[in-house]
């Protein structure tokens, strides 16, 4: 099984925000805690669910993008 990340600036991007405002939305728990690997990530599977749930309208990037 191979596990597929969405980096930072994917989820900025995503939300039309600075990545320094993806930092701060961590920081105070607006997003779920990342997967610290070299950098913020989010394993994508769970972040997309975790989007659909409480974002409905934000729109990620596909996995080969």
């Amino acid at each position: 099984m191979c596990l597929i990340y969405i980096y930072t600036s994917d989820v900025a991007k995503a939300f039309g925000v600075e990545v320094s405002t993806i930092y701060r939305w961590v920081d105070s728990g607006k997003l779920p805690k990342p997967i610290r690997l070299g950098g913020m990530r989010w394993n994508r599977d769970s972040f997309v669910e975790w989007v659909n749930s409480n974002h409905p309208g934000v729109i990620l990037p596909t996995a080969n993008q």
